[in-house]
């Protein structure tokens, strides 16, 4: 089921969303395996399965220590970057995802491939361990109520878990690489790593950032950037942008995100200690 923009949007606001939603995840769930450009069988998007998708934080986890290396990803979705870890026989995985179709997908990717040391979660991470709400469903779910338009009638109960717990899974010398896309909860979810950010351990986050957000309709600047780039720098990090060979954001574009004067809405940002020279791609 194919709808614009605007007639999603509006099937949203109506009875007719149940079904629509009904019809979308079934779809997804009835989609064939296919074989993607690394190796592995997916059951998901085009741009994944082709590589283009992300081209790269795919180039990053590729080309990582990967017998070393842990991967946590919160926001799994249908478990794209768990499959290209598994692939790459990273030591373990810990994949998060709330949304239960997201999940049951993710789920049958990770079988299919027969991987192993994956852990599946399906919750969500936050500032503490207990329950939620999750608005609307599919890639556009979030713990921010109105993200994107999700109708506030439109939620589910979750159980919430933290970094600090997630980690504690991990023994103290992994390299760890840590991909969050949390549709705009992002420093909630970092709030839940106090300990782990501030330990002597090695890792490197990627973190889709949001630095606006739509909500009734309207373009809000994020509330947290801030606290966000200042609970990265008190603990050691330094950012990156996801560009060619990783370049060190400086303390000017920091500001012009956290002034609200960039106006793209979302970009992946890394975050490591290490120096740029060591980044590698």
């Amino acid at each position: 089921m194919i709808l614009t923009p605007q007639l999603k949007s509006l099937v949203k606001k109506t009875p007719l969303k149940t079904l629509y939603w009904w019809c979308l995840d079934l779809v997804r769930i009835l989609k064939p395996f296919r074989k993607s450009l690394d190796g592995f069988y997916f059951r998901g998007s085009a741009e994944m399965l082709s590589g283009t998708y992300e081209p790269l934080i795919r180039e990053f986890v590729l080309s990582s220590n990967s017998d070393n290396h842990t991967l946590i990803n919160i926001g799994a979705n249908s478990g794209y970057y768990p499959c290209l870890a598994g692939s790459q026989h990273y030591k373990k995985i810990i994949a998060v995802e709330p949304d239960k179709t997201n999940f049951r997908i993710m789920k049958s990717n990770i079988e299919k491939n027969q991987f192993q040391s994956v852990s599946l979660i399906n919750a969500a991470c936050s500032s503490s361990v207990g329950v939620a709400n999750l608005w609307g469903r599919n890639t556009g779910a979030s713990l921010v109520p109105d993200w994107e338009g999700n109708p506030p009638d439109n939620e589910a109960r979750i159980n919430t878990t933290t970094l600090d717990i997630l980690f504690d899974l991990i023994p103290a010398n992994d390299f760890v690489l840590s991909i969050i896309d949390v549709e705009g909860f992002e420093y909630e979810v970092l709030k839940g790593a106090q300990g782990v950010l501030k330990s002597a351990r090695n890792i490197t986050w990627i973190i889709e950032v949001s630095l606006w957000r739509n909500v009734k309709g309207e373009s809000i600047l994020s509330p947290f950037l801030f606290d966000l780039f200042e609970l990265f720098r008190n603990s050691g990090y330094r950012p990156y942008k996801c560009d060619i060979g990783w370049p060190e954001i400086d303390e000017a574009e920091v500001k012009k995100m956290i002034q609200g004067e960039i106006f793209w809405p979302a970009f992946p940002i890394l975050f490591k200690k290490d120096k740029k020279s060591e980044i590698k791609t």
